[in-house]
This record gives structure tokens, C-alpha cells and sequence, in this order.
């Protein structure tokens, strides 16, 4: 099956759909997808990952089981991708119990080719529905297309009822299919048949319809789809087999070593009507490393009652399944994630009395799954256990926004609602606290409103003393963006105070005020200085500003700067690296993490980039547009890329800006945000700033074809920034 994005967000997913399946995306904790329970790919234990990415908005999906395209297309997928005007060709590789593949275009068209529908004429050629227009409206613009192979031959197919033992070879599979059941109503056809289904020789296609027609009909049955088992048949017959069979002896899953037979046999059970597994397959099969081979076993032992009391023998304490025989089969921490698995969400209190170990676990994937079940079915006796853990070592950023949202949720919050953070009391405490791990205090804080009434200056000065320079960063970042009356004399102090790191003062330089006369001739010396660093951090916070450029000039031509350039083009002949630059002699990597981190100072820059305002990273940013915290996950370089150049080509409805006229005349862009406690309306604006109106205010709204994000954003970046913010959000994964 094809899957939309939640909200906007790519990927799209191809996705292999077996019985039981959890593909992590739950309407009820919210439209985004940033909900910290929900999985696009496989991130939460017991989810299953997609086979692909597609292109935006999937709309239709074809197994192509004909004769007209090439022989090469025979079994592949055909996607059609409205948001990325193509039709889409995946080619399934086996992967495990379930298979992999990539996005290959066949057809691509402009912006005005919106394939939708998609068909098998009985020719064998393609049908395509074209919405034609991005409108979302119905426009009566619709289009039909037929595709077929270039050099299209009238293909002579055998007639399926007159010819069977002839048409079951047919590679179109509608007339292979009549041959088979036309086959199956005489003893000569049976007997055809049996021929064609255990012909190790025969094309697979004509194999698989051969078997299913006779174990449909009860012809040959078990015995049959023993002899397939027993030969040397490919795995999609063998599951084949496996599925439609009444029974299927033990000794046929005796042998774990053949990793393909395995494999196959243990997905294919799912859908069998027979209980075959002993309990130590099943063991063996909960710590396997492919997780739909994970996923068929714990199917597999949940009607398993021997197998299902051996865990629960074991589940009171974890630790005495390492004196036991099923040590030697399966980790005690797999036990115990899959027995969490097994009942999260099912309302049942038999398994609650493991909790206490379990949010004790030193896997992080068994405490995820604890406190997920904790917050769905609202255990508040283990609240206590969720603040207390908020200040153990190992915390994560994925286990502390998992722990405030089940908070959250023990509170009253609603999970719909929960596309954010909660629990801001619980942030303070991890931002503040002497005995907590400077990462984790960094997370804390970075998810902490820069005018939380606790960030004073008196902490500021106290979190800024702190020995950990990329939790020092922090702070600098929450102290620009602070209300503050002494933030811009901190600010200043940082600058000056050469004894901080080189990082953490040019986060400061980038707070700086050009407008302010003090800071800019604060900015300007630090333009006339020999650090590259600095240098470039205070040209970015000139930009803009009116100067004396003669004067500018008389003191930096004597580091080597050529007379007759602006301070854009300055900018970036600094940011090349020459014989007397300190990173003259970076190695790649260096050059690497480099340009990261300055693609994060471009990021949060009021000056160059300014995405901060309406996007999020890890806590840190606006809610106006996109979370990018994992970006460089779902998107390439050329689709960032073309995202920045171009916004509003393709506008997820999520974003779509309106023109919004208000009672008293006043006409606004803006952005539906959501609603507010107060019972207004949250809009966002280009900048991300929020506006607050009454449902009664507005005279009207306007769609508009143009994106919130404005246009030209590139424009306000030299091509070193550009480039350095391309890095950064490359590197959000």
C-alpha cells in the first residue's frame, strides 16, 4: 500500500502490509506526526518500517501483471506521485521476511501533470487520471493518459477457456488465472496442474497460480504443499504453500539455519490457520534481527499458552532468565519488550506489577515502551517514576520527551493536542539542576521559553559558568531571545570575555544589535579583527546597516581583504579558506563539522537565515511551520535545496497562507496556526510572529497560491551560507 505524509511531512511511504501490522502513525496524538508515540519508520519498537519512500501525494499503486510494457516491468509497482508530477516504478528486493526498494521515475511531467488513478486496460497498456491543476477544488480540468510500450506489439494471448494448458503461461494475469480454475474442472486438467505446480523448471508466475488453484479445490492439499517445501522452490511458493495448507508437520521448521526457509515460514504462518511453531522457535525467533521476523513470532507465542506462561515465569524479575534454558535462546530484555509489545494498548493490568523494572530498564527501547504504556493507559501510580527518571545520567532527548508527554497525559493533557512538549515545571528542573548531565540540562533548556519568569539574569549568569561549551551555547541562544532588561549587557560581555570558547562568543556576536550605536562599533571592531570566526558572525549582524565604507576600509585592507569590495561580497571571500585562514589545512571532516555549525548559527541568525522563527530543531524554534528536527531523514539535498529557493511550489494544505480581511479593515498574510486556551485563533505571519483574533473579527478569508514562507529567502544569504545551512539540515537525522 501507498501512505500520505502526516501533515505535510515527507516521506510518503510504500509499505508492506502483513496481518497485525503497527505502521506507528495514530491520528489521535495529532495531525503532525511529531507526537513523541508516533513512528513514521519503524523508530518505536514493534513498528514496521516502510520498504520505500515515494514521491508526494501517492494516489494510486499497480502490481504490473501484463504483457504490453517490457518484460522488465513484469511484477514491479507502478505509483502515481500527484505532488511530484510522475509515475513512480519500484522494484521489490528481498529484504529479510519483507523486501526494500527505491523510487525510479517512468514518466515525469511539468506542473500541471497530476496523475492520480491508475488502471489495467485489457490490452495490457495503462490507463491515468490527470487532476491536471494543484487546486485541491474540483476545476473541471481533468485529463486522461494512456501509456504503453514505445514499440507497442499486439500480443496474441491463448484463449483461457478453449486453451488453458496453453494460457496458464500467460504473463498477463487475469487470463492465467481463468486457465487455472478452467483447468481444475477435469482430471486431465488436475493432472496439468500438478504438472505445472511442482516443475521446478516452470516460471514461477504459473507455479504460484497452479498451487493455489489445487489447494483451493482440495486438490492434492498438504501433500502437495509438502513437495513444495521439501524441493527447492523459491520462497514465494514456499509461503504460498504455507498459507493455504490445513496442517504442516513440526519437522518442516526444525531446522533454523536456512535463514531463507526461516524467514518465509514464520511470515507465512501468520496468515496459516495452524499453531506450528514449538515454544523455542519462538524464543529463538523474539531476538531475531529482522523485525517482521520479530513481529510473526510474537504473533506466533500470543496463542501460545506454554510459551506465553514460560514468560510470564520469568517477566517478575529479568534477571533470572539468565539461570534458565531459555537463556540460551533469547535475551532477557527482548522477553520483556515483547511482552510489552504484546499488551500495550490493550487496556489489561495482568502485566502492570513488571512496571516498576521495566521504567528501571537500562534499554532504552524497554523504558520507551514502559512509559508509553504507562501514559495510554493512565497508571498514574507511576507518575513518580516518570520525574524521578528525569534526572538519571542516561537520559535520552527521545526518553525526556517521551516521559513529559506521558506527564502530560497523566495530567489531563489531550494527546491530540500534544504535537508540542508539556511538563515546562519538569524542564526548568532538568535546565537548573547542579547534578544532572550537561546534555541532558541542554535539552531541557532548549525546550524552555526564553521568557520562562525562572531565566532571570542571576541564572543566566549561573548557566553560563557551567564547564560544557555545547551547553553554554545554549544558553547563549535562550539569552538572545530573552526579554530581559540585562540581556544586551550580557551579551556584550560574552563577546568581550576571550576566555569563552570561540563557539560560544560568536553565538553571542550574532546577538548583537547593528542598530544599537554601542554594539555597532562593537560589531564593526570585530569586523576590523583577525579572527575568521568573529569576523564573519559580525559582518552577518552589519548586514543591512548603513556604514562609512571608506572608513570601514582604512583598517581590514591590512589583513588582506581586496579594495573594492562590498560587505556581501566580503562576507564571502571570508568564508573561502586561504593560506593565512587557521582552516587552510582542515581535513574533510573538519570542513565538515565546520560548515554544520555554522549552518546552525545561520540557522538561528536573525540576519541570514532566520528559520528559527516559524521551524523548530530539538526543542528550539517556532511552531508557525515544519518541525526540522529530523529533516535530513526524509529529504534530500536537492529537495532542501528547492524548498528555499522556491516555497511555494508545492504547498502542503497544513501551510496554505490566506489572505485574511478583519473588521476594521486591516488586510493580513497569515497562516492557520490552531486555536488558543483563550477561545481566539493562532496565526502565524512570514516572521513567524503570531497573531491572536477572534473568530468574530475576521470579514473574510482568501486562499492564496503562495506559501507563508517567503520567497527570495535564499537572497539573504551569500552562497557559503546558503551552502552551510544546507549542511546543517542535512545533518538533522
Amino acid at each position: 500500500a501507498v501512505d500520505n505524509d502526516p501533515d505535510g511531512r515527507p516521506p510518503c511511504r510504500l509499505l508492506h502490509i502483513v496481518e497485525g501490522g503497527d505502521y506507528g502513525y495514530r491520528f489521535r496524538y495529532g495531525r503532525k506526526g511529531l507526537h513523541p508515540f508516533t513512528s513514521w519508520n519503524g523508530e518505536i519498537p514493534g513498528t514496521l518500517p516502510m520498504i520505500a519512500g515515494t514521491g508526494e501525494a501517492p494516489s494510486g499503486m499497480l502490481a504490473y501483471e501484463s504483457d504490453n510494457l517490457p518484460d522488465d516491468y513484469l511484477g514491479d509497482l507502478l505509483v502515481t506521485s500527484w505532488g511530484d508530477h510522475r509515475i513512480e516504478r519500484y522494484r521489490l528486493k528481498p529484504n529479510g521476511a519483507s523486501f526494500t526498494s527505491k523510487m525510479e521515475p517512468v514518466i515525469t511531467g511539468g506542473e500541471n501533470f497530476r496523475p492520480v488513478g491508475i488502471a489495467l486496460a485489457p490490452d495490457g497498456s495503462l490507463y491515468i487520471s490527470d487532476w491536471v491543476d494543484k487546486s485541491y477544488n474540483v476545476h473541471g480540468k481533468g485529463r486522461i493518459w494512456r501509456i504503453s510500450a514505445k514499440e507497442e506489439k499486439k500480443v496474441e494471448r491463448p484463449n483461457p477457456v478453449k486453451e488453458p494448458e496453453k494460457a496458464i503461461f500467460s504473463k498477463h494475469r487475469t487470463t492465467r488465472e481463468k486457465a487455472a480454475r478452467q483447468l481444475s474442472t477435469s482430471k486431465s486438467g488436475i493432472e496439468v496442474l500438478e504438472t505445472a505446480a511442482s516443475n521446478t523448471a516452470a516460471d514461477l508466475r504459473t507455479r504460484v497460480v497452479a498451487t493455489q488453484e489445487l489447494l483451493c479445490q482440495n486438490k492434492g492439499g498438504d501433500k502437495l504443499a509438502q513437495t513444495i517445501l521439501l524441493s527447492k522452490s523459491p520462497r514465494e511458493l514456499k509461503a504460498f504453500a504455507i498459507k493455504l495448507a490445513t496442517s504442516i508437520p513440526d519437522h518442516f521448521f526444525a531446522d533454523l539455519s536456512n535463514r531463507d526457509d526461516l524467514n518465509t515460514y514464520i511470515v507465512a504462518t501468520l496468515e496459516s490457520s495452524t499453531d506450528v511453531f514449538t515454544v523455542d522457535p519462538q524464543m529463538y525467533l523474539l531476538g531475531d534481527a529482522d523485525v517482521f521476523v520479530r513481529h510473526a513470532a510474537m504473533r506466533a507465542w500470543l496463542n501460545n499458552s506454554v510459551f506465553k506462561t514460560q514468560l510470564l515465569m520469568t517477566a517478575y524479575d529479568p534477571k533470572k532468565l539468565r539461570e534458565t534454558y531459555l537463556a540460551m535462546l533469547v535475551s532477557p530484555e527482548l522477553v520483556v519488550q515483547s511482552l510489552i509489545l504484546s499488551q500495550r494498548g490493550t487496556g489489561s493490568a495482568v502485566y502492570e506489577p513488571f512496571l516498576d523494572t521495566y521504567l528501571k530498564a537500562s534499554d532504552p527501547d524497554i523504558r520507551f515502551l514502559a512509559i508509553q504504556w504507562v501514559a495510554e493507559q493512565k497508571l498514574t501510580q507511576y507518575r513518580k517514576h516518570l520525574t524521578d527518571s528525569l534526572t538519571r545520567p542516561d537520559l535520552t532527548p527521545r526518553l525526556l520527551v517521551a516521559t513529559l508527554t506521558a506527564i502530560d497525559m497523566l495530567d489531563g493533557g489531550k494527546p491530540g493536542s500534544v504535537d508540542h512538549v508539556g511538563g515546562r515545571w519538569f524542564l526548568e528542573r532538568l535546565a537548573f539542576g547542579d547534578k544532572t548531565p550537561a546534555a541532558t540540562r541542554a535539552m531541557g533548556l532548549r525546550m524552555l521559553p526564553a521568557d520562562n519568569p525562572a531565566l532571570n539574569a542571576p541564572a543566566f549568569r549561573k548557566l553560563l559558568e557551567v564547564d560544557d561549551a555545547p551547553f553554554r551555547i545554549e544558553v547563549v541562544r535562550t539569552l538572545r531571545q530573552s526579554p530581559i532588561k540585562e540581556r544586551a549587557a550580557m551579551v556584550r560581555e560574552i563577546v568581550s570575555d576571550k576566555s569563552q570558547p570561540d563557539q560560544v562568543r560568536a553565538e553571542a556576536v550574532a546577538g548583537l544589535d547593528a542598530e544599537d550605536a554601542d554594539e555597532r562599533k562593537m560589531l564593526i571592531a570585530l569586523a576590523k579583527g583577525d579572527h575568521p570566526l568573529l569576523n564573519r558572525e559580525a559582518l552577518r549582524s552589519l548586514r543591512g546597516i548603513k556604514l562609512d565604507d571608506e572608513k570601514l576600509n582604512t583598517t581590514i585592507d591590512t589583513s588582506g581583504r581586496p579594495k573594492g569590495m562590498d560587505m556581501e561580497q566580503w562576507l564571502g571571500w571570508l568564508d573561502v579558506a586561504r593560506p593565512d585562514s587557521p582552516e587552510f589545512n582542515e581535513t574533510a571532516e573538519q570542513q565538515h563539522a565546520r560548515r554544520i555549525a555554522t549552518g546552525q548559527r545561520i540557522f538561528f541568525s536573525a540576519k541570514a537565515g532566520g528559520c528559527y522563527r516559524c521551524h523548530t530543531v530539538q526543542g528550539r524554534g517556532g511552531e508557525a511551520g515544519p518541525d526540522l528536527s529530523t529533516i535530513g531523514k526524509s529529504m534530500t539535498r536537492e529537495r532542501l535545496f528547492e524548498s528555499i529557493i522556491n516555497p511555494s511550489k508545492e504547498i502542503a494544505p497544513r501551510y496554505a497562507a490566506q489572505l485574511v480581511e478583519l473588521a476594521d479593515g486591516e488586510k493580513l498574510t497569515l497562516m492557520f496556526v490552531g486555536p488558543s486556551p483563550d477561545g481566539r485563533d493562532i496565526w502565524a505571519d512570514a516572521q513567524g510572529k503570531h497573531h491572536l483574533i477572534a473568530p468574530g473579527e475576521i470579514e473574510s478569508k482568501q486562499p492564496l497560491t503562495t506559501s507563508i514562507m517567503p520567497a527570495g529567502l535564499h537572497q539573504s544569504m551569500t552562497r557559503n551560507e546558503l551552502r552551510d545551512l544546507l549542511a546543517f539540515l542535512e545533518s538533522l537525522k
